[in-house]
């Protein structure tokens, strides 16, 4: 067994530094040795994008960022937001967290940010923060679209947001990019199905009556959550690939902004194994 690593600080839930322990800190050995699997091969490009402000675009990114950087793989963030929000905090990062590369580069001087990244050997993956009116920028969007190995479409699960990134994927889908739904900042809060199926019974003075605490029961739909969180479900699932676990509305997620680490490097944090799934989805989308 690995033995923990004391040396590298995150941030816990009560805002003080102390030393990461554990199963999960001792990846930060793999990731702080990390090369790139193949010098010669070519890093997979991950875009983060949608047209709706405040999906949580940036979130999702140093997330997946700090993700694939515990997982060994030699990582970059393309900031080209001209808020910066991924590089300030980037520039907050602890030293010795596990090393993630930083570009920063307007979208409109997407040719010479691509030539930045391009310069730094060894990466596995380049994750791409993108501004919100990407349709401002057509060519410039063209071209990062047409490097992208996927395109991730975050998303809430209210219906104006719904509405527009349906638009987007769309548009995805007309030029053949390859691209993919997440929820994110849902309702944690869960609520049982309308209809039960019961597939068992039980006498209840002398009379016949569906047993509802059998385990023996098959729910009318798999989807759980609010009534509009289904009602997302149901609609980008229709209409392009979703990933199946959505991201929670949490406290201690957005609170990864305040201290430039990922919420996986936070003691006690609640929302690590939301980005664990969606990172199990994403890197099997991109083969890595």
């Amino acid at each position: 067994m690995a033995k923990p690593v004391t040396s590298l600080k995150v941030i816990d839930k009560e805002s003080e530094l102390t030393p990461q322990t554990g199963p999960l800190a001792a990846t930060a050995i793999l990731s702080a040795r990390s090369t790139a699997r193949n010098q010669d091969q070519k890093p997979r490009w991950l875009t983060v994008s949608s047209p709706k402000g405040g999906s949580g675009k940036t979130t999702t990114v140093v997330n997946l960022a700090v993700f694939a950087a515990h997982a060994g793989l030699s990582v970059a963030i393309l900031d080209t937001d001209l808020q910066e929000s991924a590089k300030d905090w980037w520039d907050l990062r602890p030293d010795d967290a596990p090393k993630i590369h930083m570009v920063g580069q307007d979208l409109k001087d997407i040719k010479q940010a691509i030539r930045r990244v391009q310069e730094i050997r060894g990466l596995d993956l380049v994750i791409v923060d993108t501004p919100t009116a990407v349709e401002y920028l057509p060519d410039e969007t063209a071209a990062l679209l047409e490097l992208s190995d996927l395109v991730l479409v975050p998303s809430t699960a209210g219906r104006p947001d719904v509405k527009s990134v349906m638009g987007w994927m769309a548009f995805l889908k007309s030029r053949k990019i390859r691209a993919a739904y997440v929820i994110n900042r849902a309702n944690s809060r869960a609520t049982v199905p309308s209809r039960l199926k019961p597939v068992s019974a039980k006498t209840v003075r002398g009379k016949m009556v569906p047993d509802h605490s059998s385990p023996d029961m098959d729910y009318d739909s798999p989807l759980m959550g609010t009534v509009t969180f289904r009602a997302a479900q149901r609609k980008l699932n229709k209409s392009g690939v979703l990933c199946p676990f959505p991201i929670r509305q949490l406290e201690d997620i957005q609170k990864t902004h305040e201290v430039g680490v990922g919420v996986l490097e936070m003691n006690r944090a609640k929302g690590a194994d939301d980005f664990e799934a969606v990172w199990d989805f994403v890197s099997n989308m991109l083969g890595l």
